[in-house]
């Protein structure tokens, strides 16, 4: 995908196969269609995916997406505005009766992490960095 796209390719969404990407909005939403020609099928012989579509939306702030999700528009979120803490979880940690059942504890919660290392000698703003200086080095 680099060779191909080169410094663009962080621009163009790669869909796993069971999807095909059909719509990105940058900091908005992503939308995945069903890949009509995947192969896999579950031990019953039905093509896979189940799913249609998925559509990840990105909110900028936590309290909307919980409220969005609360008002059954959102299937899940990936975090909470601390104002809504009290409302789901005891003063242990766990979640009140009222949420199980609807959504995960947060301790398993899935999501993707990415962390990115910027190390360009050639960038102002990281040439004089401790980890450009280590690659200047060859460490």
């Amino acid at each position: 995908m680099t060779e191909k796209y080169g410094k663009d390719s962080a621009a163009i969404p790669v869909a796993p196969a069971p999807f095909r990407f059909s719509s990105w909005e940058e900091g908005q939403a992503l939308i995945l269609l069903r890949n009509e020609n995947y192969f896999e099928k579950d031990s019953l012989g039905h093509r896979l995916p189940y799913l249609n579509a998925i559509k990840t939306t990105f909110f900028d702030n936590k309290a909307t997406e919980f409220l969005l999700f609360r008002q059954g528009q959102l299937d899940s979120f990936n975090d909470i505005d601390p104002s809504f803490k009290d409302e789901i979880l005891s003063k242990k940690g766990e979640l009140k009766k009222a949420w199980q059942g609807k959504i995960m504890p947060p301790f398993i919660l899935p999501g993707i992490e990415y962390l990115g290392i910027l190390v360009d000698t050639a960038n102002e703003v990281t040439k004089n960095s401790a980890l450009a200086e280590e690659s200047k080095a060859g460490h």
